[in-house]
This record gives structure tokens, sequence and C-alpha cells, in this order.
């Protein structure tokens, strides 16, 4: 009977090995019909079935074979591979710790190699499900594991980022880097760690190792712009931006044609702006990628060159008294170049923008490259100038803005995040203009120019009291620190807090004829 079993096992081993695993599968269930035990059968057909997904049988095969002889470490890795593989993760733990006792022989590089697939597959996982820490957990001790591997540096890296732990992220990927020194993924990673901290020469730096390890890495490249903007490099982040171009037709490609567009614009270029956004156009219908900003900046911005030339000559019968400078994000854009009559006196605008502005990250304690943009702005004003500030931290969307903090912090009340939140922004301009004494006006927050069906009647309700109180606030607050107000709320206010839809541009955005009567009807001086 042995004789026979074994025979019938061997026609199926060389079946399997020729790869006519039907045959094969035949075999071996004609083994384990006369010996259900059989462990070689058992192991095998499980190998076979794990391939065709009977992932529960092969699993039931695979324990078998264990069963039946625990001392041959293939059955035991094929059993925890499988295991690993199905997320079945305590049970592989459980099935290598059994493995791993003396009497079963497993060696220590087999037991070695069988925890890295595990600790790799629950830090996957984790991040899947959104545990990040226990991803940062899981891959902590994979570096403990592969103490001479980059790869769980970095991974560790990218998870410590996305929990926003910069300095640990920061330490991971230099010692990613000190073992593979030519990772262009490394360097571009630690260059956008160091700029979440601030430390924007240092992640210059670090995005210029990326690009001469990886020429075409369009995404360092415009990375790269944006933080040579930051601190003031005009011509070098124009530098990149043309290189993006160069080199891609689509995703980055539209950012670089849609910044290139801005820079000109703001340097009254009006014909290569023109020419920029129009070549965007052509670039977006390119892309697969989810483009809502970039195309948002380019409608806006097509209008603000559409309507500025129909922009009155200027007024009769008022001197101009002195420029207007306006920093903000994009809702300072519609103001560049603008003539606008306050208090008696004709102002006109020049613009300066700082994309992705809001009011949390100039009111927050961290040093961030939008405070250090502001600052350098501000310091570069002519002593006691007019300074327009233009920065939001409400949009007409419930994904983004405190709409989207308080839907994830339901605990916190509304009123109390809104002061805080324009308290401190005011604050730190009120402390940084202790240095520079300009006439600061603040600019309100637009009543949202959106469509309501869009919405569930509570989103509706609460956008709008947010919206409402904030501009509350910033007005308040405003006057009790001396500073001008721009009420623009009231401009657009139909009477229910929604846009009379006279004065917008867009869903977002007000238009030059909207500025201007704004500054005509709904200024108040700090004077």
């Amino acid at each position: 009977m042995k004789a026979a079993i074994n025979h019938v096992l061997k026609l199926g081993v060389d079946a399997h090995k020729d790869g006519n695993v039907q045959a094969a599968q035949k075999f071996y269930e004609q083994v384990l019909s006369i010996d259900p035990s059989n462990c070689d059968a058992n192991h095998n057909l499980g190998l076979i079935t794990s391939s065709t997904e009977h992932i529960e049988l092969a699993l039931k095969l695979f324990r078998n074979a264990v069963k039946s002889n625990p001392k041959v470490e293939q059955f035991w890795i094929s059993y925890i591979d499988t295991l690993i593989k199905e997320n079945h993760l305590k049970d592989a733990d459980s099935a290598i710790k059994k493995a791993s006792k003396k009497k079963y022989g497993l060696s220590k590089n087999v037991v070695r190699a069988l925890n890295e697939k595990l600790l790799h597959r629950l830090a996957v996982l984790s991040q899947q499900e959104g545990d990040l820490e226990g991803a940062a957990k899981a891959y902590k001790k994979l570096v403990a594991f592969k103490r001479g591997s980059m790869e769980p540096h970095f991974n560790l890296g990218v998870v410590l980022h996305r929990l926003t732990k910069f300095s640990q992220a920061e330490q991971s990927f230099r010692q990613a880097i000190a073992i593979q020194p030519n990772s262009a993924e490394t360097y571009f990673n630690l260059g956008t760690t160091l700029r979440e901290q601030g430390d924007l020469k240092s992640s210059v730096s670090a995005y210029r190792r990326a690009i001469l390890l990886k020429p075409d890495y369009v995404e360092a490249m415009l990375n790269l712009s944006i933080i040579l903007d930051f601190i003031g490099d005009i011509d070098g982040a124009i530098d990149q931006l043309e290189c993006v171009l160069e080199l891609d037709a689509t995703h980055y490609g539209l950012w670089a044609s849609v910044n290139l567009a801005i820079f000109r614009f703001l340097s009254d270029d009006f014909t290569a702006c023109k020419q920029l956004l129009s070549s965007s156009l052509n670039i977006h219908k390119l892309s697969d990628k989810d483009l809502k900003n970039a195309q948002t900046y380019q409608q806006y911005l097509s209008r603000i060159l559409h309507l500025r030339q129909n922009d009155p000559v200027e007024p009769v019968g008022l001197s101009l008294k002195e420029k207007l400078y306006v920093i903000g994000e994009s809702h300072a854009l519609v103001s560049h170049g603008l003539l606008v009559k306050g208090a008696g006196s004709l102002f006109q605008c020049k613009s300066f923008l700082i994309q992705g502005c809001k009011q949390w990250h100039l009111g927050n304690n961290t040093r961030n490259k939008f405070k250090i943009k502001f600052e350098d702005l501000v310091s570069s004003l002519p002593a006691s100038s007019s300074v327009l500030i233009s920065i939001g931290e409400i949009d007409c969307r419930t994904e983004t803005g405190i709409l989207s903090y308080l839907k994830n912090h339901p605990e916190q009340n509304s009123a109390n995040v809104v002061r805080k939140t324009v308290g401190s922004y005011l604050d730190y301009i009120s402390k940084l203009n202790l240095s520079f004494n300009h006439n600061v006006i603040i600019q309100g927050v637009p009543c949202p120019n959106i469509d309501a069906a869009n919405f569930s009647e509570d989103e509706v309700k609460r956008l709008i009291n947010i919206i409402q109180h904030f501009n509350a606030e910033l007005m308040e607050i405003a006057r009790a620190k001396k500073f001008g107000f721009l009420d623009v709320c009231a401009l657009t206010d139909r009477g229910d807090g929604f846009s009379n839809g006279i004065w917008h541009i867009d869903s977002y955005h007000l238009s030059r004829e909207g500025m201007r009567e704004a500054w005509r009807v709904h200024y108040s001086s700090s004077n």
C-alpha cells in the first residue's frame, strides 16, 4: 500500500513539475483519498489550490501538512506565507511563534524572513486602513529587522510625514539617504518634510538634489518653483516652471502654465499671461488627474484679464494718494492694478499672492512657509504703507476650511473655533506690524455663491452660520486693533446669508467691479 501511494505521489510531483496542474491535482487527491494525512500531498495540493484562489481549502491543506510533519520548513513557510498574503496576520504571528520552537527546528533566518514579511504586510495594511500609528509602529520594527535596508526607513518617513511628525520623518529620510544616497524619491520627500518645518533653504537643496539624480523629475521641479517663490527667488521659480512645461504636457504642465500665468499677470505682462492661459486649456484636456484647484485659478485669472479691458479710466477730481498693497491668497489677484476709492482718496492696488495661505497658517505657533513669505512681503513694503490683507479661512466648500474641521471634530464649538482662529490670526498681524506701522486693512469673507441643492440642509445652515460669525469676529477684532475693514459680506448678502449674485466672478471670488463697490460703500477706516 505504501509503495502504491508513493508511486501515485511521484506521478503527481512529476506532472506538477511539467506544468500539468490538472493531472497533478488528480494524483494528489487520489493519494489523500487513501492517506488523508499524507504531508506531501496535502502541501502540494495546497500550492495548487492557493494559486487558484481557493484560499480556505489551501490553508486547511497546509495545516494538515504541518500537523503531519511539523519539522519540514517548507510546510511552515507555505502556510505562513498564505496567512500573511490573505491578511490573517494574528494567525500568522501565532504560527511563526509556534514554528520558532526548538522542537520544530526552523532556522533563525527563516523565522526572521517570515517576521519581516509579517511586519511589512501589517504596515501596508495599517496604512490602507488609515491606521497610521499602527503602520509607524510596524515600520519601526522593520527598521530593526532590516538594518541595512533603505526601504523601511523611507516608508517610515512617509507615514511619519502623514502623521505631521515632521522632525521624525526628516530623520527617517536622512537615514534612508545614508544607506542609499542616490534615491531621487527620498530627497524629494526630504525636501517636502523640510518645507513643512519652515526650513526652506534646506528644502531647496533637497529638491535640487532630487532633480540632479533624476533630471526629468517634474514634480520636484514644480515643488522647487513654489519654494523659490516663497523665499523671493522669482526668476529661479520661473526657470523651474519653464522646465516643467518643456517636459510635461499633462498634470504638472497645467500647474506650471497656470503658475507662470500668475507671475506674468502680477508683473503686468498681460499678453504673455493670456498666451499661457490659452495653452493651459489645451493641457487640461490631456490630463486625467483631479485638477480642480488649477482649473479654478485658470478660469478665475482668465475672467480677471477679460474684465481688466473694461476697467474705467481714472476718476476726475481725485488725486492718487498712494499705492495699496494687497497681500493674500487667490482673492488678492482680482485687485491687481485696480483703482479704488476709499475715505475720499484714490488708491492703486498692487497685489502679491501667497498661494494656499489661510488664516490658520499665520495664526498658529509653527514656523511655516506661509509666515516666511508673508513676513518677507510685509518687510519689503515702504514704511507706513497701506496694506489690504485678503486671506480667508472659509471657502464655499464643505471639504475644506473650518466647516471640514468641525465635521471631523464634532466635540468642538463652532463659535470658539472661529473666535480662536480669527483672534490668533489678527494677533499675529498686529504684533508683526509693530515693526512697520503699516495702515492695515482686513478684507472680510464674501457670502457663498453656491447652489444650495448641492449641499445638505445641515451643511447649508452650518456654512452660513460660520461665515456670518466669521465676518463678525473679523470686523470686531480688526476695529479693536485699529485696523481698517473691507466688508465684502455686507456687499454680497442678499438677506439670507447667500450671495446676491451681483458681485461674484465665480463661486468663490469677487469681480473687479465688486471690489470697487466694496471700497466705495463698505470700507471702514481705522482713522
